[in-house]
């Protein structure tokens, strides 16, 4: 059986590329925080040459101080987000499909996405001590919500038609997910992952900001803590250009998904 709505190929025009502007505001914003490094309040604001030496340093220097801190808040981010696709996937599509439970579940996941998240986490802590499972858990808790709502809202708006089809060809439940419905909300996907990944390391840095052996939250507390401002600038970058980067890479295959519709 063939997959329905599967993307076609699409020209030279399509390609992954970041827009002009999105470099154009990159280097105003660089601009300005070297202003405000060299402004009167500079002693409050590392200079981006300053911040990115150390971010460097930190990481594949002799003594990367930041290095540990990265891979316990990326480890867990990345953790968090792979369990949270498995979940938000297997129960949006659930819930995209069966009108019952989708009636029954949407205003309870909806009312629960917006609640912050943050207020959960002593329960975490409780439960899971302080470690990499607490942080884990709130990067889940964190990047669930938007891939099940996206998904479950793919779902439910695919072309009756192409059920139909399925249907009429006696696909069995994994063939209309694989060939009917993933294809169909490729684009709805995407966005919930996109979304789910920032909210993802969102949640960990927020939650090593309260309680943490280690972790960039908890480094950015310490260095805030004895005005170390260098460092904490360094950590918040490197945060940014993960984020960023993990943006970019979905924005490229949204816009790919996009252009070929």
């Amino acid at each position: 059986m063939r997959a329905v709505g599967l993307p076609r190929r699409v020209g030279a025009e399509q390609q992954w590329v970041i827009p002009a502007g999105t470099i154009v505001i990159g280097l105003v914003a660089v601009i300005l925080w070297s202003l405000l490094a060299a402004s009167p309040v500079g002693w409050v604001v590392a200079s981006p040459l300053r911040a990115v030496q150390i971010m460097i340093n930190g990481l594949v220097g002799p003594n990367p101080m930041i290095l540990p801190h990265a891979v316990s808040s990326f480890s867990a981010a990345f953790i968090g987000f792979g369990l949270a696709i498995v979940v938000g996937v297997t129960w949006g599509i659930f819930l995209g499909i069966s009108w019952y439970w989708r009636t029954v579940w949407e205003p309870i996941i909806l009312s629960a996405y917006s609640i912050p998240k943050i207020i959960l986490f002593p329960i975490f802590l409780f439960i899971l001590g302080i470690g990499l499972w607490a942080q884990v858990s709130m990067a889940f808790i964190h990047a669930v919500f938007p891939i099940i709502v996206n998904v479950m809202t793919g779902v439910k708006e695919v072309n009756t038609t192409h059920v139909k089809v399925g249907h009429s060809f006696k696909a069995n439940p994994w063939q209309m997910v694989t060939k009917i419905y993933f294809p169909s909300i490729a684009l709805s996907l995407v966005v919930g992952l996109r979304m789910g990944f920032s909210f993802a390391i969102l949640g960990v840095v927020l939650s090593e900001l309260f309680a943490s052996r280690e972790g960039l939250g908890r480094l950015i507390m310490r260095r805030y803590a004895v005005l170390d401002i260098n460092t904490m600038y360094a950590a918040i970058l490197l945060l940014f250009l993960v984020a960023f980067a993990g943006n970019v890479l979905f924005w490229a295959l949204e816009k790919k998904l996009r252009g070929t519709r």
